[in-house]
């Protein structure tokens, strides 16, 4: 499976068969989406940064509600959580989606999670091949909790987003990937939008792969 990183947490996933889009962006976010041809894409919410479908050309399944969903065969699972650490009062919910059967890895997106993860949802989402994550902050749990978060989760590979970079030319106040880093104690920086995994090569212990981002 083929991972590119559009920015935020924009990623295409492709594989053999399927190719998913994930939580596209609108432009005023302030990097530059390209149309996007995916046969899936999931919204983890309804806000402007992470359902922009007008990125996404015509024909790809939407994948916008938590459930069960059984899709161009892959099985995807959308679990319910809030987006603040207010029951949702000031952000309203995120759906958290994990992903099978896409070349043999497991994914899990976790859009912009705002609250440390239930027992429950934890139970369900752990030890996942790759796992997504915000790092940034402020919108989303802030990089210390979220560094615990990700070792209860304990994925094979942790991919980073939702983090500023320097080219952005929008205002969102959040931190660079190299505090989470920092935080984490471990990480690398790939000189590449592109990261290829297979159910071989994936790693014995948590491995951390920051994707370059070429805003263009």
């Amino acid at each position: 499976m083929k991972i590119k990183y559009y920015g935020h947490s924009c990623f295409l996933l492709t594989g053999k068969n399927v190719s998913i889009a994930t939580d596209p962006y609108d432009p005023s976010v302030g990097y530059d989406l390209p149309s996007i041809k995916a046969d899936i894409v999931t919204v983890s919410h309804q806000h402007f940064d992470h359902n922009y479908l007008r990125a996404i050309r015509p024909g790809a399944a939407v994948v916008d509600l938590p459930g069960d969903h059984h899709v161009k065969g892959v099985n995807i699972k959308g679990y319910e959580v809030n987006h603040d650490s207010k029951g949702g009062t000031q952000r309203g919910k995120n759906i958290i989606f994990w992903m099978d059967n896409i070349d043999g890895v497991k994914i899990c997106h976790l859009g912009d999670l705002g609250e440390p993860l239930s027992d429950d949802v934890l139970d369900k989402i752990k030890e996942v091949d790759i796992l997504f994550a915000p790092v940034g902050g402020f919108f989303t749990l802030e990089p210390e909790q979220m560094a615990k978060e990700v070792r209860r989760i304990n994925p094979k590979i942790l991919i980073p987003m939702h983090f500023a970079v320097e080219t952005t030319s929008g205002d969102l106040p959040i931190k660079p990937a190299d505090y989470f880093l920092k935080l984490y104690g471990k990480g690398e920086k790939l000189n590449s939008d592109e990261l290829e995994v297979t159910p071989e090569n994936l790693p014995l212990d948590t491995g951390i792969y920051v994707l370059d981002f070429y805003n263009k």
